[in-house]
């Protein structure tokens, strides 16, 4: 008897027992040929084509139109398994070849059965979708975990053939069809002489956690679990089952981690909070409405929410009010989960860390510096401290703590040495951060991590992502065949109406020559921006280096930070004094920032900003905390902007053309008119 899962008219159907696909008894004869097929020609002639000579001739570059030719001319018949259509699958086969040979003719073999048995497993109507598989896996979900996922909660409908060959040739793992293959959630039913309570007419009672069809849960009811201290993997496998109701609150994740929240159960309530998210954006995206009108307000549900991802992800993020001591924002109960993480908090000003731990990049490094005190060939080597780094103040180490032990490092040292490399720089460019801190311990990097500074506003979400990217590195190199940061939807948030200038040619060629950048590198990095959602430019300028920084908000915006840093060399020789110095340049005054009109629009909302640029060239403005707002050469863009005072750059060529202070408040329309610019 041979054990294979077959397919059948088109769509794979399997018996399922304890878990695994149940066997199916091959057939062991050929069928007659139909009478009035009796006058053909005999292909005796012709050899039968196997499976493994379909196989052969696939491998030995034979096109699919060739051998489907090989086979109707044998008039083969093949008897496929769901392991063989994706090996056929990634060797190339066309789906027509992998259709017409499971076309044959094929009678079901009756399900083997034990001789006493007790219990079997029946399939019934699971709660995952196809699509929601797939969302898990390119959110960077293990496959092995989503396998797991689908044995427990299986497949709302059976996969079809055509879509198996379609998810295999976006790459999909095998393990991970294979287990959609077989996605009938299975449940125990009693198969014995004596009837069951279901059968006589009683129902069975649901199991007390995960039950689906459940409504979704809410933040009391997980605390109240946590408080009755039910084991961390059924809590994990309720929300898993059931969902949330609503993300929880800043306040809520503390008291859920004091409560002995373990970081499966984090992860578990974060992954249903970015579903939720996801839901309401699959739901809006499906109505014409949403897509025109810059001027309304996202959904009430969504417009609290703070979302934190990361390049790569599964870093940690700590989460406290500004006002927090440094010393106490890495308490165990500011810890609100693992990129990709989203939690409803009040507005304010928060500080953010995002801590990622030591791989293989920080292996490779030696936390070592020269002083002034080490000898030719010596090194300080840093055993236990922690080193800050300030964009502000670059770009040596701010603060150094803890044992310092100076040492001769050998030539053949296979670690690179901080101090000697990254040309003054820290190991990770900046993107943003206030400050860059690098945890070592036994002279080893333990963690990174990067601090920021976030506004969360009422009535607008928001989204901040950290990439940890070597300072030698370049994220116009990063591979963008994948998606690189789970939990991000970034291909609809570019094509969003009021972003479609990223997307075309004029439009990056304007946008390029406001920001200073080359149009080639800018088509560029929106390919990064696509998949990572953020991506820094580095240009070399007078003694340092700019970093441009662009990353796509939840709420549909772009951000942009433009700093230059520029490193110091410590041990650069002392300049020689000469006699009195001339008096250096006054460099000319900034032209202040032109008048704001402003009308008052009752339920606005959002503050809106026209900016009108009658001007031959384009011209953006970069608000202090990454806003940006930006008008095409005689044009006029809206702008939704956060409420508030901000730190206004009015930008033109690379270079800053105005300045000063603006202030915004709700339910109010304000228009700017920009002077004319120089085209660069």
């Amino acid at each position: 008897m041979r054990t294979m899962t077959r397919i059948m008219s088109l769509s794979l159907i399997m018996a399922l027992s304890l878990g695994t696909m149940r066997a199916q008894t091959a057939a062991t004869e050929t069928p007659a040929p139909p009478a009035q097929e009796a006058d053909k020609p005999s292909h005796a002639e012709t050899p039968p084509v196997t499976l493994a000579r379909v196989t052969e001739m696939l491998r030995s570059g034979m096109t699919s139109q060739a051998v489907i030719t090989q086979v109707k001319l044998s008039g083969s018949a093949f008897d496929l398994s769901v392991e063989d259509v994706i090996r056929l699958t990634r060797l190339g086969a066309a789906p027509e070849l992998i259709q017409m040979m499971t076309r044959a003719p094929q009678t079901p073999a009756p399900v083997e059965e034990t001789a006493h048995p007790s219990t079997v497993q029946a399939a019934t109507a699971g709660t995952l979708t196809h699509r929601k598989i797939v969302k898990m896996y390119h959110k960077g979900v293990s496959p092995d975990v989503i396998v797991e996922e689908i044995a427990r909660k299986g497949l709302k409908e059976p996969i079809e053939l055509d879509q198996l060959l379609a998810l295999g040739a976006e790459g999909i793992p095998d393990n991970l069809l294979l287990a959609m293959a077989a996605g009938a959630r299975q449940t125990p039913t009693s198969t014995s002489a004596e009837p069951s309570p279901a059968s006589a007419g009683m129902e069975s009672t649901p199991e007390v956690q995960g039950e689906p069809g459940e409504p979704p849960l809410k933040a009391a009811e997980i605390r109240r679990m946590l408080e009755r201290k039910l084991p961390p993997d059924d809590i994990v496998s309720a929300i898993e089952t059931r969902g949330i109701a609503a993300p929880p609150s800043l306040e809520e994740a503390i008291a859920m981690r004091k409560l002995g929240a373990t970081d499966p159960i984090i992860a578990a309530i974060n992954t249903a909070a970015l579903d939720l998210g996801e839901e309401a954006a699959d739901d809006e995206s499906d109505s014409e409405a949403t897509h025109g009108a810059l001027s309304a307000l996202p959904p009430a549900a969504n417009t609290e929410i703070l979302t934190v991802l990361s390049y790569p992800a599964g870093a940690r993020v700590y989460l406290s009010p500004s006002r927090t001591r440094m010393e106490e924002r890495f308490r165990h109960d500011y810890l609100v989960g693992r990129t990709p993480v989203s939690v409803t908090v009040p507005p304010d000003d928060y500080t953010l860390i995002v801590e990622k731990r030591a791989g293989t990049f920080e292996a490779g490094l030696l936390p070592a510096w020269r002083t002034m005190h080490d000898p030719p060939g010596v090194r300080s080597v840093l055993d236990e401290t922690e080193l800050t780094f300030d964009p502000l103040k670059c770009c040596l180490p701010g603060s150094v703590s803890g044992v310092v032990d100076l040492r001769p490092i050998p030539e053949e040292q296979p670690r690179a040495i901080i101090g000697d490399q990254f040309d003054g720089l820290p190991p990770y460019l900046f993107d943003g951060e206030m400050l860059q801190i690098l945890r070592v311990r036994r002279s080893q990097i333990t963690e990174v991590m990067k601090l920021y500074h976030v506004r969360k506003t009422a009535g607008q979400p928001r989204a901040l992502i950290a990439t940890f990217i070597p300072a030698e590195g370049d994220t116009l190199d990063l591979d963008t065949s994948a998606p690189a940061n789970p939990g991000a939807s970034f291909d609809s948030e570019i094509e969003l109406p009021q972003l479609q200038y990223l997307l075309n040619g004029p439009g990056q060629k304007g946008l390029a020559a406001a920001l200073g950048v080359e149009t080639e590198h800018l088509g560029n990095a929106i390919a990064v921006l696509r998949n990572i959602g953020k991506v820094i430019l580095h240009q070399q300028v007078a003694g340092g280096l700019r970093l441009l920084t662009l990353a796509i908000d939840y709420n549909g915006r772009l951000r942009v930070t433009d700093q230059t840093v520029l490193p110091v060399n410590p041990f650069a020789a002392a300049p020689v004094k000469k006699g009195k110095k001339k008096a250096a340049p006054v460099p000319a005054p900034i032209p202040p920032l032109p008048a704001l009109a402003r009308v008052v629009v009752p339920g606005l909302g959002a503050p809106r900003l026209d900016l009108v640029n009658p001007g031959p060239a384009p011209v953006a403005l970069i608000l202090g905390d990454g806003e940006f707002c930006y008008a095409p050469a005689g044009a006029t863009t809206e702008c939704v902007l956060d409420p508030g005072t901000h730190q206004v750059r009015v930008m033109n060529g690379g270079q800053q053309r105005g300045g000063g202070t603006m202030h915004l408040s709700y339910h109010a329309r304000y228009t700017m008119k920009m002077p004319p610019m120089p085209v660069r």
